[in-house]
């Protein structure tokens, strides 16, 4: 005959196993949704900006997310979990590279548009969108020095608004060769 301590064990384990299990469930869960939504804010700066091999690597990712979707189907969830953990890792590569680039493009911007509206510094708007850009540009380098590459690309984005928006100021229109700047401002692409 079972007793009553053996019974007792037998339910306890059972118990702690399905918290387990919906433990294990709920975490694969939560970063099923992160990497989703930072796959397309990524997609976004990689098909913007990004080079082969930033566009090779956002390819894996994409396919290390629906590997994980598809473990978590089969509820393999530390399957899962270590996949989605594995693309965090990977994307946190991309936007080391992607900050370089957004900060190069940037600062490349900032001279080109100076120098083109030089002749429009008496514009007090115009003053103020390329001290704002350059400020921006500055927390930029700064970001991206202590490893915050995302917020860096934020402060590129912002920086380039205000170059853009010196045009504006200037009674001028954006050139072409910028639309896909004011295009990722705005989260699309070209």
């Amino acid at each position: 005959m079972i007793s009553k301590k053996v019974i007792c064990m037998l339910g306890f384990l059972v118990l702690f196993s399905g918290m387990v299990f919906a433990s294990d469930m709920s975490e694969a869960e939560q970063l099923r949704k992160r990497c989703e939504t930072e796959y397309v804010q990524i997609n976004i700066c990689v098909t913007n900006f990004g080079d082969a091999a930033d566009k090779e690597n956002l390819a894996k990712g994409e396919k290390m997310i629906k590997l994980a979707k598809v473990k978590m189907a089969q509820t393999k969830y530390p399957d899962s979990i270590a996949l989605f953990n594995d693309y965090i890792k990977l994307q946190y590569a991309l936007y080391a590279s992607l900050a370089d680039k957004y900060l190069e493009r940037t600062d490349m911007m900032m001279d080109e548009i100076a120098i083109e509206l030089v002749d429009f510094i008496d514009n007090k708007k115009v003053d103020q969108y390329l001290k704002m850009a350059s400020q921006n540009i500055k927390d930029a380098k700064s970001n991206k020095a202590q490893k915050y590459d995302k917020v860096a690309i934020d402060h590129c984005r912002t920086a380039k608004k205000y170059l853009l928006a010196c045009y504006g100021a200037a009674g001028k229109a954006v050139p072409e060769q910028y639309k896909i700047d004011a295009a990722d401002n705005n989260l699309k692409t070209l």
